[in-house]
C-alpha cells in the first residue's frame, strides 16, 4: 500500500488481501489514508468499527438536524412522570421514542412493559442498543390497541402533529389510562384544524400546564413555548 493517494476505487472484488494480510492497520491507520472513505476501507480489510454509543447516535441526529428531533430535558421528564404517577406495573407507550429520553426514565421507574414508536431509523439504532421494544416505525399508520395504561409522548410539532399524534394516542389508552404529551402553545388566531383539536380536547376535559420555554437549554435549544396536555379516558 502506498500512499495516502491510493484510491479505494481501485479495490476489486478479485482482491484476495484481508486484515490477515495487514495485520499493524489500526483504524486510525485508515482515516489517514482515507479520510472520506475510512469505513468503507475498514470493511474492505476487515477492520471492526466501534459500535456507536446512545449519546453519539443522538448528538448525530442533532448534527443532522433530524425532522422534528428536540430530545425533552431532565426537568420536563421529571414533571411529565410526576403527572402521570407510573407505576412498576402500568404498560407505557412511547409513540414517538426518538433516542430514548423519556422512555429511559420510565425504565426507571422500574416498568418493564415499554412500547416504542420511532420513524427515522438512525433513531432507532439507538432505542435498539437500549434493549426497547420498538413495535414500529410511523406510529399515525399503526392500528389502534386499547392496553396501555399510560401514554407519554414528545410528539412531532410541526405538520398538525400535536393534534395528529394525540387523537391518534387516545384509541391506544384501556380504560382508566392516562395521555400525558407535550405540545406548543397555540396561535391566538387557531386554524380551522387547531378547532377540531381545542373542541376534541374540551370534549375530553383535558387539562393544561404551562412550561414555558422549558427545551431552550436542551441539547437541541428551541425556544418554542410548551404546556404539557393531559388527557384521562373514562
Amino acid at each position: 500500500m502506498s500512499s495516502t493517494t491510493t484510491a479505494i476505487s481501485s479495490f476489486s472484488n478479485a482482491t484476495v488481501y484481508t486484515a490477515r494480510d495487514f495485520t499493524g492497520y489500526t483504524l486510525q491507520h485508515l482515516k489517514a489514508m482515507y479520510p472520506n472513505r475510512w469505513e468503507e476501507a475498514a470493511h474492505h480489510f476487515g477492520v471492526a468499527l466501534p459500535k456507536p454509543t446512545v449519546e453519539q447516535i443522538k448528538h448525530t441526529a442533532i448534527d443532522q438536524q433530524v425532522w422534528d428531533f428536540y430530545p425533552t430535558t431532565q426537568p420536563v421528564v421529571e414533571k411529565m412522570l410526576s403527572i402521570a404517577g407510573v407505576q412498576p406495573h402500568h404498560h407505557v407507550l412511547e409513540p414517538s421514542a426518538g433516542a430514548g429520553d423519556l422512555a429511559s426514565a420510565i425504565a426507571q421507574v422500574g416498568v418493564n412493559k415499554i412500547d416504542c414508536f420511532e420513524i427515522n431509523s438512525l433513531l432507532q439504532k439507538a432505542l435498539k442498543l437500549q434493549h426497547f421494544n420498538l413495535i414500529g416505525a410511523n406510529f399515525l399508520e399503526a392500528q389502534p390497541q386499547p392496553i396501555y395504561d399510560r401514554i407519554i409522548a414528545n410528539p412531532p410539532f410541526s405538520s398538525n402533529g400535536v393534534a395528529r399524534h394525540t387523537r391518534h394516542a387516545f384509541k391506544f389508552l384501556k380504560p382508566g389510562g392516562q395521555l400525558i404529551t407535550l405540545a406548543h402553545h397555540y396561535r391566538l388566531q387557531p386554524s380551522k384544524s387547531d378547532r377540531s383539536f381545542f373542541a376534541w380536547l374540551k370534549q375530553h376535559q383535558a387539562r393544561f400546564l404551562n412550561l414555558g420555554t422549558a427545551l431552550v437549554s436542551g441539547d437541541r435549544p428551541t425556544n418554542v413555548p410548551l404546556q404539557l396536555i393531559v388527557v384521562d379516558k373514562p
